[in-house]
């Protein structure tokens, strides 16, 4: 079970960065109306998220400790 999870978590790494692989700097920040957070934090949260996440995996965190308070649940 913990390889087909190290496989969804690969894929999901994998599938971000595709995602964000052509957005231009000028707009990562941009908040369309009606948005409450800007890709920049996106991202930000989606991996904060997934070192918590790959902790459950007991693999080692990626990010900056303070990430999580400024990406975590609750935070724009």
């Amino acid at each position: 079970m913990k390889e087909g999870n190290l496989r969804g978590y690969g894929f999901n790494l994998y599938y971000a960065s595709m995602l964000v692989e052509d957005v231009p700097d000028d707009l990562w920040c941009a908040q369309p109306a009606g948005v409450p957070n800007h890709p920049a934090w996106v991202l930000g949260h989606l991996c904060a998220t997934g070192d918590f996440a790959g902790s459950m995996l007991g693999l080692e965190p990626n990010c900056p400790t303070e990430w999580g308070e400024l990406f975590g649940n609750g935070s724009t």
